[in-house]
Order: structure tokens, then C-alpha cells, then sequence
């Protein structure tokens, strides 16, 4: 994820995929991706090697 406070965006980057979501608050949106998107990742893979 990149952040990019100067053009307004946020960039998500994977497999080959290039999304940018451009909003006024790009920082808000920044720290809610990567506060709920990425934690919520890894608690899945956590949740899922117990089961």
C-alpha cells in the first residue's frame, strides 16, 4: 500500500493489479486499509491453522 498525501490517492499493488482510490482524506482511508484489511489477514491465518 502507498499513501500519497500530495495527489489525494492511496495505491494498492498485487498480482499484478494497480488500484487507486482517490479520495480528499487519503490518510483516513490509509489507516483504515491498513488497520482492518491487513490485521484481519493475518488473524485469518491465525484463526485458520488452529482449525
Amino acid at each position: 500500500i502507498k499513501l500519497n498525501e500530495e495527489r489525494n490517492f492511496v495505491e494498492i499493488e498485487g498480482k499484478g493489479l494497480r488500484l487507486r482510490l482517490y479520495t480528499s482524506r487519503p490518510r483516513r482511508l490509509y489507516d483504515i486499509i491498513t488497520r482492518f484489511g491487513y490485521e484481519h489477514k493475518t488473524s485469518k491465518s491465525k484463526t485458520s491453522s488452529r482449525g
